[in-house]
């Protein structure tokens, strides 16, 4: 029989595959909401990670004791896990390239819902070029843009701003005025 009691569970995916800066990202942001979401009692929120070695884990709660005893599982026995937990909604918090498209992606093929866009959409956002041709294309102004490729120099008038076209939370950013070394931003 089915407690119909027992709250919705949502699953708070966070951590990094790619980086350690995207990883710290991801937990602080985490945490933030999860001190917002307890307040309301609604759901039954639960962490999980996946790590920098592309092992996951379900620590009972985001303190640092929790997440160090919580068991490393691989990428089956993780799956495993989630069949389990039967969440109703995935919150992702994975600010990394394969976080934004790949981890969403395996939620969506599992069927769990997930809060935010779909990881298609979060692949055409994450590149700016393609980005900035899909919204010029509806009519939207954009600003006039470049793709550099190693060892292009822009042809813009400074002031401009040099981004990396994949790139997120303003990783890579330089504000190129005359007196910046082009060379080293673009390094």
């Amino acid at each position: 029989m089915t407690d119909v009691s027992a709250k919705p569970l949502v699953l708070h995916v966070c951590g990094s595959v790619a980086s350690e800066y995207y990883e710290g990202v991801s937990i602080y942001y985490v945490n933030e909401c999860f001190q917002e979401v307890a307040k309301h009692g609604t759901y039954d929120n639960r962490p999980c990670i996946v790590h920098l070695d592309g092992t996951w884990s379900f620590p009972a709660d985001l303190s640092e004791e929790a997440k160090a005893k919580a068991e490393r599982l691989t990428i089956a026995q993780a799956f495993a896990k989630i069949a389990e937990l039967k969440p109703a909604t995935m919150v992702p918090h994975m600010f990394c390239l394969p976080g934004m498209t790949t981890y969403r992606a395996i939620f969506d093929a599992l069927c769990i819902p997930i809060v935010g866009n779909s990881a298609v959409v979060m692949g055409i956002s994450t590149n700016k070029v393609q980005s900035k041709a899909i919204v010029e294309a509806a009519g939207v102004p954009v600003p006039p843009a470049q793709l550099l490729k190693k060892g292009d120099v822009p042809h813009m008038k400074r002031p401009f701003i040099l981004k990396p076209c994949n790139e997120d939370n303003s990783q890579g950013i330089t504000l190129v005025k005359e007196n910046i070394d082009l060379q080293k931003a673009l390094d």
